[in-house]
């Protein structure tokens, strides 16, 4: 009887900590370490506000462009360091893209402006991992820490002075479970964003004038942890936010705590989330016509997360188009035996105004298609020109292609345009017939 009645206390007890602390735990598996992912070597682990902690590897894809090889340059715009308008912080990579189908009811309204941010959870409000302190060996991957968000812009086609700002591709974390706090401060909880006026024109964010939120993402979801746990409902609009000018930007964020926050989580309870992002409708005074009158390529854009708990990026959006150059390359010695490695040389630079990102190593065989199979970020060089080496040995005996992509921080990528051919051979073996011939007296030489 005694059992018994601990057990039900202790149900009773985890009952009430539900109840009173929010829970969410994600729907995601962790990632499978065995697929193919490119091999991340020296990125900035971009968190930053608790001291003494240090982070693994992670393995998300931080690129848009097709892995396959070959040259080309993503139609991308770029961003460089910059005061940040809401005073905070938190600083990682944000990049513009151009594209002509993000989302395919909006088709009717023109695309002025997409930003993709990402970056690490800070830890604030995360006192314990493992139900241990938080420590060197003890502590979230970045796998469970990564935050990303997609926010694109809108003008409406016909009514020049509305703008659509759509927030989507949300991930808040992966493969992790959180509470309490934590849970709070790794949800996005809005967007913060700047319309700078083009050159003749005045203060664009001074003359709007109404909000609405009754606008969703295809397909958007609420999750309701109050109903039943993750309870998941279709919705078509996006509840729980409100607009805020804060100096010369524009914060629209969530009004009650992290309530409606946008997540890509499941398994909610005791809260209200919505899945993957939303969507809102911003009116200025009729006579905005809001494409000629903003200057799209100087916005600021920043992913909130936590109601001010951190926000990501802080960087300033600069056009860029020019791929970068790699300036030389060269792989030594042309051969060797198996289990020596080759000496991949380069030289690399870039004329846009984002600055050089990372270096990729690529290979491929006789029998094998081109993989990346390294790559190590550049140091803060700027255009460079920056110098480096990789060193690779192949397992077999095959005949190798390496290549290299140079990246620079708007996207934009190029290739060193001819491949160098290698070959690794075996070990020296003398003759069979040198093998089996008995040693005689005439063959010696004195």
């Amino acid at each position: 009887m005694r059992k018994i009645k601990t057990v039900a206390l202790g149900i009773l007890c985890l009952a009430l900590i539900l109840t009173l602390f929010p829970v969410q735990l994600s729907a995601e598996a962790p990632p499978d370490p065995t697929a193919p992912n490119p091999i991340e070597q020296g990125k900035p682990s971009g968190g930053g506000q608790v001291t003494n902690i240090t982070t693994d590897g992670g393995h998300y894809n931080t690129t848009d462009y097709t892995h396959s090889y070959g040259t080309g340059t993503d139609v991308t715009d770029v961003l460089s360091n910059s005061d940040n308008p809401l005073g905070v912080n938190e600083a990682d990579t944000l990049s513009f893209e151009v594209a002509d189908n993000l989302l395919t009811s909006f088709e009717d309204n023109i695309l002025v402006a997409s930003f993709h941010t990402e970056g690490l959870y800070n830890l604030v409000g995360c006192g314990t991992w493992n139900g241990q302190p938080l420590s060197d060996e003890n502590m979230p991957s970045d796998e469970n820490r990564f935050l990303a968000a997609t926010a694109n812009f809108y003008v409406d086609r016909t009514a020049h002075n509305v703008l659509y700002v759509q927030v989507t591709d949300v991930t808040t974390t992966i493969g992790a479970f959180w509470w309490g706090l934590a849970f709070e401060n790794v949800t996005q909880t809005g967007v913060a964003f700047t319309l700078p006026p083009r050159d003749g024109n005045s203060g664009v964010l001074s003359r709007f004038r109404s909000y609405s939120g009754d606008h969703a993402n295809p397909g958007q979801i609420l999750a309701d942890g109050f109903v039943a746990q993750g309870y998941e409902e279709p919705i078509t609009y996006t509840p729980g936010y409100a607009p805020e000018l804060i100096g010369d930007a524009m914060l629209i964020h969530t009004t009650d705590r992290a309530e409606f926050g946008f997540t890509s989580l499941g398994g909610i309870y005791g809260a209200r989330r919505l899945k993957g992002g939303g969507v809102f409708e911003l009116t200025f005074d009729p006579a905005v016509k809001l494409r000629d009158a903003v200057d799209w390529g100087a916005m600021k854009v920043q992913a909130e997360y936590g109601r001010s708990n951190q926000y990501i990026p802080d960087i300033l959006l600069i056009p860029d188009y020019t791929p970068p150059t790699v300036d030389a390359f060269s792989v030594m010695p042309p051969s060797v035996t198996l289990r020596n490695p080759f000496t991949i040389s380069y030289t690399v630079s870039d004329i846009g105004s984002s600055g050089l990102n990372r270096v990729e190593l690529w290979r491929r065989s006789e029998t094998t298609n081109w993989d990346e199979i390294n790559r190590i970020y550049v140091p803060a060089v700027g255009n460079g020109p920056y110098t480096g080496s990789f060193s690779d040995t192949p397992k077999t005996l095959d005949i190798y292609y390496y290549g290299i992509h140079v990246v620079d921080n708007a996207g934009n990528w190029a290739t060193e345009g001819s491949p160098i051919r290698v070959e690794v051979t075996q070990k020296y073996k003398p003759p069979e017939s040198l093998l089996h011939k008995p040693l005689l007296t005439d063959d010696l030489e004195w």
